[in-house]
């Protein structure tokens, strides 16, 4: 009898051990745990080469749970039975129950729940001895599961992390306080960047300031220093002939070291012009900048026209918000007056916008505020006409030929600015 309780003791034990294994190996977190591995923790490296194989681990801890809680029923149902007789059963059956629901289940693993990670690092010794035993069970037990998914037809889930569960981790990492507001945004624009393309991000033609190869010598560092670029693209006869890129710096520098200026030449100092299709996506875009060491590509249509042109600062500004790059000058014409209302550029991109204000206008179709007007009212607006979004109203404030100047936002509800 004494053996046997003994036996019964130890299988309670071992239930507890396997129920608080399962919990805590499930609940661990690996971002910690790699966190550990780079910080050369061989118990970390130990446990996540376990948790690489869950097959194997699961089937062992399902194999040694259910062995240790039938053997301890049995042997507890047999003991009863000497005791009580036929009633034993009902004895053994209500005894087992709170003891295996109570303290073998419910109790080990709210534990295991609360400490995953210190609780899974002091198992995984155990564990893994306990694995290499059991393999041959676990092999032939891992084969006859493949066969019934085969039975059926049934696919493995794959374990990859989906964009949807990462953007999931980071918001609940920013509810748990884990991370800042700001961080939430910066990494979120990193995931929204492979949705994005160039002429998403880009400063479009009408905007970019182009310089005349045939530009006087004399008159060259006067229309530069009115540039708000310190790269310019130079055209011959057209705009659409780009001939390279000039980097104001570096033509500025030539000239100051000679006396002639005249003897300094655009054409020298350019550079081969950066072509990249407007379909181009925004984090591949990304690599490339790095890549090949440039700042400045100019975007082109399927038919070769000039579109516009990102620089690695736009693209950048997606990730961070606003930095003040060469582009930027143009939110400070931005006018606001006692009540809020904002008199904006037509020719601003609607993301520029609603990343510096906070907005939340629709850019799925127009790229800059003209468009956005021109899109929703199907027709050129002419000055003083208006759109009612869900959070504001736009109203076209000055107009030039065919061009939408300025254009006011009001909001819907007043104070939301």
């Amino acid at each position: 009898m004494i053996i046997q309780l003994t036996i019964v003791f130890i299988c309670t034990f071992g239930s507890v051990f396997f129920s608080m294994s399962e919990t805590a190996l499930m609940a661990v977190s690996r971002a910690k745990l790699h966190a550990m591995v780079r910080e050369r923790s061989r118990p970390a490296i130990r446990l996540l080469d376990m948790l690489d194989r869950p097959d194997k681990m699961l089937a062992t801890i399902l194999l040694g749970n259910n062995v240790v809680n039938i053997l301890s029923s049995a042997l507890v149902t047999g003991l009863l039975i000497q005791a009580f007789g036929p009633s034993g059963v009902v004895y053994a059956t209500a005894m087992m129950t709170v003891v295996i629901l109570i303290f073998c289940e419910i109790l080990p693993k709210t534990i295991a729940t609360r400490y995953p990670e210190r609780i899974a690092l002091a198992i995984t010794p155990t564990m893994r001895a306990i694995i290499w035993v059991c393999t041959p069970l676990t092999y032939l037990i891992h084969h006859i599961n493949t066969l019934i998914f085969m039975l059926f037809r049934t696919q493995a889930v794959s374990g990859k992390v989906t964009t949807a569960e990462l953007r999931g981790a980071i918001h609940l990492s920013l509810k748990q306080g884990a991370i800042k507001r700001s961080q939430h945004q910066m990494l979120d624009a990193i995931l929204e960047l492979d949705t994005l393309t160039v002429a998403d991000v880009m400063l479009h033609r009408s905007a970019i300031e182009l310089l005349d190869v045939h530009t006087p010598p004399v008159d060259i560092p006067g229309k530069l220093a009115g540039m708000m670029h310190t790269r310019v693209p130079v055209y011959e006869g057209s705009p659409e002939n780009i001939l390279g890129i000039l980097t104001v710096r570096d033509y500025l520098g030539a000239l100051a070291a000679v006396p002639n200026r005249s003897a300094v030449t655009i054409r020298a100092h350019l550079q081969p012009a950066y072509y990249v299709p407007e379909t181009t996506i925004v984090s591949h875009q990304l690599r490339q900048f790095l890549l090949q060491h440039r700042h400045l590509a100019l975007v082109v249509d399927e038919y070769g026209s000039l579109e516009g042109l990102v620089t690695l600062e736009d693209i950048l500004e997606e990730i961070v918000g606003n930095i003040g790059h060469e582009h930027e000058p143009m939110s400070t014409l931005a006018k606001a007056d006692e009540k809020g209302h904002l008199t904006l550029p037509g020719e601003m991109p609607i993301r520029t916008v609603n990343r510096l204000y906070n907005f939340r206008l629709p850019d799925d179709h127009a790229v800059t505020l003209a468009g956005l007007m021109i899109e929703h009212l199907g027709h050129l607006p002419v000055q003083g006409e208006s759109i009612t979004l869900p959070s504001h109203t736009l109203t076209v404030e000055t107009k030039r030929g065919h061009r939408l100047e300025t254009i006011t936002l009001v909001p819907v509800v007043e104070g939301a600015l």
